[in-house]
């Protein structure tokens, strides 16, 4: 009886170490798998991760500059007067992820500003957790101050700024028109606008900085903050009184005269400088959308070739001189009429 009972308890012993051995060799194949698997992630998808994480942590915004503005001067007293100045403005958005009842929220906003409930709509449903949805640009003061009031969850707003044309219907080829490019940065089109475009817009800037889970800056996180560079300012030749007197004489007799178009440059003699360039017709800056032809967003004046008549006498005179064929001194007789060859 000792001997069996011996024999079964060595039996049981037995057992229970090879029990072991295999949980052994189980948690230590199970911790090289963790250890290689975060070894890989580490080496060779650390960017794919790093990126995920600085999505969820953090926040990147581009600081818009404010765009320099554009004068005349008046020629007599010096004055100063915009012909192209910015404004306070309104970007409304909205953050579908967070409002409950989409239908009711999108009957109010687009009601309120006058908006098509269906696209309003559509971007309330374009997916799930969508978290930006730009609704409108430059909203409706008015309108902007009652949706406020309605305190609608998920419904947002953003000061900006937009381009204000005190002189409407006066300047618009001259001038030319703003409008945002594929990146929401302002950008001049036609006119000063375009050709002095970098002088005007600026440099944008950047603020990079952290958020927790709930979307509130870290206090402690890592700021890097990048200042915008306004734009400059830009004085023209151009002579407010004389570019009034100009737009409405070539308005009226491109209207008297049932003309196509019609263009007056005003110089000035003694140094070149334009004190007014003004053609007919011509559009609004502040209203440019509502321009059916496009063609009237060219500047005739600039852009349309025209045939040079009696200005071009002096580039004859000073080929004349060139060639010693004539001096202050030489006369002519105009006969009024000269036969060459029959």
């Amino acid at each position: 009886m000792w001997s069996r009972s011996r024999g079964r308890s060595y039996g049981k012993a037995k057992e229970s170490g090879n029990r072991f051995r295999i949980l052994y060799v189980t948690f230590i194949l199970a911790a090289v798998l963790i250890v290689g698997r975060l070894g890989y992630l580490q080496l060779y998808e650390n960017g794919f991760y790093a990126l995920m994480a600085s999505d969820q942590h953090d926040v990147q915004t581009t600081l818009l500059p404010t765009r320099g503005q554009i004068f005349a001067r008046d020629r007599v007293y010096g004055t100063l007067y915009p012909l192209a100045t910015n404004r306070l403005a309104w970007d409304v958005y909205a953050v579908p992820r967070n409002i409950d009842d989409k239908p009711t929220v999108a009957t109010a906003v687009s009601n309120t500003l006058g908006l098509n409930y269906d696209d309003v709509y559509a971007k309330l449903t374009k997916k799930e957790n969508d978290s930006y949805e730009l609704l409108q640009r430059d909203a409706d003061p008015d309108g902007v101050a009652a949706l406020q009031d309605q305190n609608l969850t998920g419904i947002g707003f953003v000061k900006s700024s937009a381009r204000l044309y005190p002189e409407n219907n006066l300047s618009g080829q001259l001038i030319g028109f703003v409008t945002n490019d594929e990146n929401g940065v302002p950008t001049g089109r036609y006119g000063v606008e375009c050709s002095y475009n970098d002088l005007l817009a600026g440099t944008p800037g950047s603020l990079l900085t952290q958020k927790d889970a709930s979307g509130h800056a870290l206090t402690l996180g890592d700021t890097q903050l990048t200042q915008a560079v306004n734009g400059s300012d830009l004085v023209l030749t151009i002579d407010p009184t004389i570019q009034f007197k100009a737009c409405s004489v070539i308005a009226a007799a491109v209207r008297d005269h049932q003309a196509d178009n019609g263009t007056i440059v005003i110089m000035d003699p003694y140094t070149g400088a334009i004190m007014a360039l003004c053609s007919s017709p011509d559009f609004d800056s502040s209203n440019f959308k509502n321009v059916s032809d496009v063609s009237v967003f060219g500047n005739l004046a600039t852009l349309i070739a025209y045939e040079p008549g009696s200005i071009f006498k002096p580039i004859t005179m000073a080929a004349a001189l060139d060639a010693d064929k004539v001096t202050p001194s030489t006369t002519y007789v105009d006969k009024g009429v000269e036969t060459i060859d029959n």
